[in-house]
């Protein structure tokens, strides 16, 4: 499934197709939905819950890929995916900001509810979210890449397994212009002398590896495997590859 509002995908696709281009506002959301495995390895006697990959690059609005019509981004994998399941056309973010959006997502409330308006006011381990409600019901839950989501109280109550491998995001240059000129606050960045699969240089591709490598190594079952992407956020840079294009 894809919704122009965060991402659940296909593990193997390489985050910085998405990187390409950036509006701002709702941003994509695709959802994998993946039958017990081989053997059902990890799992109770008659539990055929399905497994999820849900893949989110940040703040990728959803006209920014090919399959919603842009007219010169190449996005092959989002586009092989949507082709092959469902694309929701009239879906919307509640917030433009990254961390009020994702606490709505979750928690299914808006922002004002309980007090998620900026960035610094996530959700706390008194509220139910969809990633605790999966975890108490049996999931494991295997997180790799940004947070902007739970506090620190709620982390553990929500999440199996998470790690960010020391960073997140894409490499990307030096922004050209120095503090106090004009465009400094343009988040604008360069070219990055890393490649876009150098999984030492990109952390948003190391997550990929990592979830690749979970599901590939008899995982305990039923999973959610969750990739929150930096994605499109600011600073707007990328790998020299996808920078020469």
């Amino acid at each position: 499934m894809l919704f122009p509002v965060a991402s659940y995908v296909n593990s193997s696709l390489q985050l910085n197709e998405c990187r390409a281009m950036h509006f701002f506002a709702p941003v994509l959301l695709a959802v994998l939905v993946v039958g017990p495995l081989a053997a059902w390895a990890g799992r109770q006697e008659g539990d055929s819950r399905p497994n999820l990959v849900i893949y989110l690059p940040d703040e990728t609005r959803a006209e920014s890929i090919g399959v919603y019509g842009h007219p010169f981004v190449k996005t092959p994998n989002l586009d092989a995916l949507a082709a092959n399941g469902t694309v929701f056309k009239e879906a919307h973010v509640l917030h433009t900001q990254c961390a009020p959006s994702r606490c709505a997502m979750i928690t299914g409330r808006y922002m004002h509810v309980l007090g998620h308006r900026t960035q610094t006011h996530l959700v706390q381990d008194y509220e139910p979210n969809f990633f605790r409600y999966l975890k108490e019901a049996g999931y494991h839950v295997f997180w790799r890449g940004k947070n902007d989501m739970f506090s620190q109280k709620a982390f553990p109550l929500s999440v199996t397994n998470w790690t960010t491998g020391g960073a997140t995001g894409i490499p990307m240059g030096q922004g050209p212009f120095k503090f106090g000129e004009t465009g400094y606050y343009s988040y604008l960045s360069g070219r990055s002398d890393k490649c876009g699969n150098d999984s030492s240089a990109s952390h948003d591709y190391s997550a990929i590896l990592q979830s690749l490598q979970f599901m590939q190594n008899d995982p305990p079952e039923p999973f959610v495997v969750f990739i929150p992407g930096v994605g499109s956020h600011p600073p707007y840079g990328a790998p020299f590859d996808y920078y020469d294009m």
